[in-house]
């Protein structure tokens, strides 16, 4: 519903010199981007803490594959931020409000194991 809203009001609406609709691909290139590097982060670590733990896939080539797909990802973010910052401010404060969200709720994502538990 928002999508179809936002192509409708493409030509309505400008925000940092794009349209909507460019606007709402870029941030998710932006969350791609981010969610990709912690995702190589995590694999590092991990490899680090559980060296021994058994693995469903192969990283090729670890540690340098992994080392330089991050690197790529980091000079990636990093043009995407110089190049659309007033996006980047936005998804900022998007990921900022998410993760209080995250934390507020945390006392009910423990609970809600229990709560299932007690249903059945």
């Amino acid at each position: 519903m928002i999508g179809i809203a936002a192509i409708y009001s493409d030509e309505l609406i400008q925000f940092g010199g794009q349209t909507l609709t460019a606007n709402i691909v870029t941030m998710s290139v932006f969350g791609a981007i981010v969610m990709y590097i912690i995702s190589m982060l995590a694999l590092f670590k991990l490899r680090r803490t559980a060296p021994n733990m058994e693995r469903s896939f192969k990283a090729p080539f670890y540690p340098y594959f992994p080392a330089f797909a991050l690197g790529a990802a980091v000079i990636s973010l990093v043009t995407m931020v110089y190049y659309n910052q007033l996006v980047a401010g936005v998804f900022a404060v998007f990921l900022v409000l998410g993760y209080l969200y995250f934390l507020l709720t945390g006392r009910q994502r423990q609970v809600a194991p229990m709560d299932l538990m007690l249903e059945e």
